[in-house]
């Protein structure tokens, strides 16, 4: 199992909603400026499971590009949240092959940590 989604929390107060502004996130509570690194992240109940298959990986990594286009080409919103989810699980696929799934977690942070660097403001799904 998998967890996929974090949100994050205000050391301080517990709150979840922060703005971002000058690479500081601030509290919408307590006004306490934060850096990334200072924010406690809570895992939330959205799982995956990996699948129990094994597959070589030039099978998973065609299954990864076949469902990239059945995204691409959903035919309504509704397909296109499954084709989604046949996407993601694609690709845990070849993370699982390659050895490297137990790296999620960490990559997660490092790549919600980019993407503040770069000034973008992340928001709960």
């Amino acid at each position: 199992m998998i967890k996929i989604k974090y949100k994050v929390k205000c050391p301080t107060c517990g709150n979840d909603e922060f703005k971002f502004k000058d690479n500081r996130f601030k509290c919408h509570n307590c006004l306490d400026e934060l850096l990334y690194s200072d924010l406690e992240w809570d895992e939330i109940k959205c799982e995956m499971h990996l699948l129990d298959a094994e597959f070589p990986i030039h099978a998973q990594l065609n299954k990864v590009r076949e469902e990239v286009v059945e995204f691409l080409n959903a035919i309504d919103k509704e397909n296109r949240v499954e084709e989604f989810y046949d996407t993601i699980q694609a690709m845990l696929g070849v993370l699982e092959v390659e050895g490297v799934i137990d790296k999620l977690e960490d990559g997660l942070k490092k790549h919600n940590k980019k993407l503040t660097d770069r000034g973008w403001i992340l928001k709960d799904i």
